[in-house]
């Protein structure tokens, strides 16, 4: 009769810790044109989760994950902290686009953690209540948990201000019911990055970012890919696009000039730049920092013009 009970608790034990495999995501192929820069402002996360998870080990994973995905070119923002506020409505023009320029990024990623449940009920399955046979009672559990964390985004347009996109990252990760978090029980001290990598909330923040990346690249196809002329003379220009920038020799860009500024009567949010077309210019050589054009035609170009890909 006992091994009667135990057939009746193994079968829907088995079937509640198993989950069917989904199938394997496939791989994006490899990005080859030229990346966008952007910049990371993680906020609000020691506040969200009681202390457990930091600002700076979640920008750590974000420049991490943008980096190693090959569509960006991600500017670290340490010693950026007077210009970490984001643009506020009302400001002026001139002082949106003095932040971006002083950021060196064409985007600003502004990522806030929304959730935070370190350990988040999972389909579990629970037994009780059997009969008893010859007195023994049956009884048994299974509970999933994981740990979960949920990412805001908003994609600021450096230049001016402009929210180009908002969306939310979620990311689980099993916890198998143990406790979450980031410190040494030993030492009572915050993990570092590294360590925090391994936890589950570590693993669920990770997965959260690699959502977001995605998120992020389509928020940017709003953003035109753009650099700037460093110095122009004698039909020669200098643009700054490193090699990093994955734009080979031969390439022909357009050159413009911010013409006029247009922003809101009420608020002074920049609403568009009107841009003039000054000319073109061919990408002759491409250095780790700096790459030289020739001027194409008799353009009239300058020291700060853009430049925009054909």
């Amino acid at each position: 009769m006992t091994a009667l009970i135990c057939g009746v608790l193994l079968t829907p034990l088995v079937v509640a810790a198993a989950e069917p495999a989904g199938p394997a995501p496939s791989a994006r192929p490899a990005y080859v044109g030229p990346k966008k820069s952007v910049s990371i402002d993680v906020v609000g996360a020691p506040e969200a989760t009681g202390g457990a998870l930091t600002n700076e080990a979640l920008i750590a994973q974000f420049d991490e994950a943008l980096s190693n995905d090959g569509r960006f070119l991600v500017v670290e923002r340490a010693a950026m902290a007077d210009i970490q506020a984001e643009q506020q409505i009302g400001a002026t023009a001139e002082t949106r686009a003095q932040a971006g320029k002083l950021l060196g990024a064409s985007a600003l990623v502004r990522a806030t953690v929304t959730k935070f449940e370190p350990n988040a009920g999972g389909g579990g399955l629970q037994l009780g209540g059997l009969p008893s046979f010859g007195g023994v009672s049956a009884g048994g559990g299974v509970k999933g948990q994981y740990a979960l964390v949920e990412i805001s985004l908003r994609l600021v347009d450096n230049s001016t201000g402009q929210i180009l996109s908002t969306a939310k990252a979620e990311g689980r990760a099993a916890t198998g019911g143990a406790h979450v978090g980031v410190t040494d029980d030993r030492t009572g001290v915050n993990m570092g990055a590294n360590a925090f990598k391994t936890t589950p909330l570590g693993k669920a923040a990770a997965t959260a970012i690699a959502a977001a990346v995605d998120k992020i690249a389509l928020g940017l196809e709003k953003l035109p890919w753009s650099a700037q002329i460093i110095e122009a003379s004698n039909g020669r220009a200098y643009v700054n696009i490193g090699e990093d920038q994955n734009l080979p020799a031969g390439t022909v860009l357009n050159v413009y000039r911010p013409a006029k500024t247009l922003t809101d009567p009420t608020t002074g949010a920049v609403l568009e730049v009107l841009m003039d077309d000054i000319g073109a210019i061919e990408i002759l050589e491409v250095r780790e920092k700096v790459s030289t054009a020739r001027v194409i035609g008799d353009a009239a170009i300058n020291r700060g013009d853009v430049v925009r890909l054909r």
